[in-house]
């Protein structure tokens, strides 16, 4: 047992924690990773004396709008630092090009009354997320089926009146991604923005929750062992620790704690 730290009881009280994991869907596995690197932490505390405010839509929808210290969010791939000390379910976390070739521009304008149905009404929830730029643009992010799609809209305030949206596509280079883009978008209407959400595979999910405790353990300075410990008191493993030559535990943390690395360093990426 280390003499640093009582691994085995630390993380018996973080059960609870870490079971909550089953229900993640990649992008809550996505920042589970990036709000433990130190250096994301470090960016996070810098940008604290100005940080952009989120408030909560009538429609259940979370608007942003961007702004104080956060020239450093994009090389995180965000459009704003979160705060890391709370999980996706706590905090908005806005990904930015969440999936870059699903990308849609449009112009708004306001509804007259004699008008048809709009396009996005902001008493539905048409949307999961919006962000509100200072220049007159605007960024609803929508569920599709395996990612978020980028609406960039210019023109009327989605979040205050409905409206009728006329999409814009600029010459032959992007039409092919465009077009599969507003397919997406027209089948998103259709579709619950909770029955939208990209499940991890259950195989995934247990590699993932295994690969996170082994982090969470080498990040408070735990060694192999202790990890095996933990892993043991967790119920993650059936294997027992050797010292007469059989290393299948300590390559299985070994594995585990690598697997975490990778994706708090960048592979996260891979998951939006």
């Amino acid at each position: 047992m280390s003499q640093r730290r009582d691994f085995e009881s630390f993380f018996r009280g973080r059960a609870t924690d870490y079971a909550r994991t089953d229900t993640f869907d990649d992008a809550d596995w996505a920042w589970e990773h990036l709000r433990r690197d130190p250096a994301y932490r470090r960016d996070y505390v810098a940008s604290r004396a100005r940080l952009s405010k989120t408030i909560t839509h009538v429609s259940g929808a979370r608007i942003l709008r961007p702004r104080g210290c956060q020239r450093n969010a994009a090389k995180w791939g965000m459009v704003c630092l979160a705060d890391p000390s709370k999980t996706a379910r706590d905090t908005p976390v806005f990904w930015a090009n969440r999936s870059p070739n699903l990308l849609v521009e449009a112009a708004a304008r306001r509804m007259s009354e004699d008008s048809e149905p709009p396009d996005l009404d902001p008493t539905v929830r048409s949307f999961i997320a919006a962000i509100l730029y200072g220049t007159g643009v605007q960024v609803a992010l929508v569920r599709v089926a395996d990612s978020t799609l980028n609406l960039v809209i210019e023109g009327a305030n989605i979040v205050l009146v409905p409206v009728r949206l006329r999409f814009r596509i600029d010459g032959f280079a992007t039409l092919s991604e465009r077009v599969k883009a507003l397919q997406a978008l027209n089948a998103a209407r259709r579709i619950p923005a909770q029955m939208a959400r990209k499940p991890s595979r259950p195989r995934d999910q247990t590699l993932r929750k295994r690969g996170l405790v082994a982090l969470d353990c080498k990040l408070l300075g735990g060694s192999l062992q202790d990890t095996a410990k933990v892993f043991r008191v967790l119920g993650m493993t059936r294997l027992t620790w050797s010292v007469s030559g059989d290393e299948a535990l300590k390559k299985q943390v070994w594995r585990a704690r690598n697997a975490g690395l990778k994706l708090m360093r960048g592979g996260y990426r891979k998951l939006l």
